[in-house]
């Protein structure tokens, strides 16, 4: 795998990376750039960036907010229908 590559996960399972396996591996170093932003560097002195610690990415890095979105959505489609407008 190429240095500082971005790993993620957009399969059905959260274990399709096996991230176990890379965070008992005494010779790999773990630091959290910031929450769901991991570096694994190894023994080599590779990097990979790891999202969402392997879990799915649309659900572990998604930061909006779907609900209120899809409710904008469906008023500015129903809004010009409504009496009066």
């Amino acid at each position: 795998m190429n240095d500082q590559a971005i790993v993620c996960n957009i399969g059905h399972f959260d274990n399709e990376i096996q991230v176990d396996k890379l965070n008992e591996d005494s010779s790999v170093n773990r630091e959290v750039i910031k929450p769901q932003v991991d570096r694994y560097t190894f023994d080599d002195g590779h990097d990979i960036y790891l999202l969402a610690e392997g879990r799915l990415m649309n659900l572990g890095c998604a930061t909006g907010h779907p609900s209120f979105v899809m409710s904008n959505s469906f008023t500015n489609q129903v809004w010009p229908n409504c009496p009066g407008n």
